[in-house]
C-alpha cells in the first residue's frame, strides 16, 4: 500500500450541487481514508465450536476537517445526503501518485468552533456510494 508523505494533500470535491469541483487542499486540517471488509460467518456442519468467516463487501469511508479562514462559504453548500466525486491524491495530483477517487455521500457536516476564532472548522464525514474508481488500497494512481 502506498504511504501518505509530507503534507502536499491533493483534495477536489465535484458534481452533487457544486458542479465542476472545488479544489480544497489549501483548507484541509486532517483526512483520514477509511477502508473496511465486513466478516461473513459461513460456520456449517454440526458439533462446530469456533465460527468461520469469509471477506464480505469492501466498504470506505473518509473523513475530512476543513478550515476556513475567509469568507469562503463553500462548506455551507455541502448537503447531507447529496452524492459527490471525491478525489484524495494524498502526495499531490502528478501522475503515478497514490489516489482515491470515487463517489461518497455526506453523512455529517458539524461546524466546531475552536479557540482560534480566526477560522471556521468543518469535520465533515462520508460514506462511499459505490466501487471507486481509483482504489488507493488497491494501488491506485493518479493517471
Amino acid at each position: 500500500m502506498p504511504n501518505w508523505v509530507g503534507n502536499n494533500m491533493y483534495i477536489k470535491i465535484e458534481d452533487g450541487n457544486l458542479g465542476a469541483g472545488v479544489e480544497i487542499q489549501a483548507n484541509w486540517k486532517t483526512v483520514k481514508l477509511n477502508g473496511d471488509v465486513e466478516a461473513v460467518e459461513v460456520t456449517r456442519g454440526p458439533n462446530k465450536t469456533h465460527k468461520m468467516a469469509e471477506p464480505g463487501m469492501n466498504d470506505y469511508g473518509l473523513e475530512i476537517t476543513l478550515g476556513i479562514d475567509s469568507d469562503d462559504v463553500f462548506p455551507d453548500h455541502l448537503r447531507l445526503n447529496q452524492k459527490y466525486t471525491i478525489t484524495i491524491a494524498p502526495n499531490g495530483n502528478t501522475s503515478g501518485q497514490p489516489c482515491h477517487k470515487g463517489v461518497f455521500f455526506l453523512t455529517a457536516v458539524p461546524l466546531d468552533v475552536e479557540t482560534d476564532k480566526s477560522e471556521r472548522v468543518y469535520a465533515t464525514k462520508w460514506k462511499q456510494a459505490d466501487a471507486p474508481t481509483i482504489n488507493y488500497f488497491e494501488g491506485g494512481v493518479v493517471a
